[in-house]
């Protein structure tokens, strides 16, 4: 989202979401690199991903590291967007009603072990590491009417509305690097 700490000119959910990656295959998946610039943020922030798809399992696991001399704020998060053709009316996450949350571009726990019901659907198992919090939304029209066939549910590392980005938590020092995993099956 938008920065509310701190003033690096950064475009909303980052530079990344709307630039070039290097991305190397794999043979089962593939790795992607970028080194982040936009706005005034400072130069030395690598992002590096590896994808993987195999077992009935997508993984994806991201290092942010720090190759400047100044410590730089992260807080990184995954766009996960969830088909829903029955609507998302009476999602869960783990047994807790979301809806209301959806419509409110709300934030919820994450453990380490998640369940996600989407109606229609069958049990999504998503485990993550780092990505404490969950950003749930929909898009609504200018009509206030919810696009009812998909639901994102964006793990993330801190709860940007408490404005994580440019607090403490979110720095990465100099040499330093911080990771984060996903993986998700049905």
């Amino acid at each position: 989202g938008p920065e509310t700490t701190t003033s690096y000119g950064l475009p909303p959910h980052g530079p990344m979401r709307t630039s070039q990656t290097k991305i190397t295959p794999k043979k089962d998946g593939a790795s992607i690199e970028y080194d982040v610039k936009g706005g005034s943020y400072p130069d030395g922030l690598i992002v590096s991903q590896s994808i993987r798809i195999m077992n009935g399992s997508f993984t994806l696991d991201t290092q942010h590291r720090n190759t400047s001399s100044q410590s730089l704020p992260v807080n990184f998060g995954e766009h996960l967007y969830w088909d829903s053709p029955e609507g998302w009316n009476g999602l869960k996450v783990n047994g807790v009603d979301a809806t209301e949350l959806v419509e409110q571009n709300g934030v919820i726990d994450l453990h380490p072990e998640n369940e996600i019901l989407i109606p229609g659907k069958p049990p999504i198992s998503l485990k993550q590491k780092r990505l404490t919090k969950a950003v749930l939304w929909a898009y609504k029209d200018e009509n206030g009417k919810f696009d009812q066939k998909y639901v994102c549910i964006e793990p993330v590392e801190g709860d940007p509305l408490l404005d994580f980005f440019g607090k403490p938590e979110s720095m990465i020092d100099p040499g330093n690097s911080r990771s984060t995993s996903l993986e998700i099956s049905i």
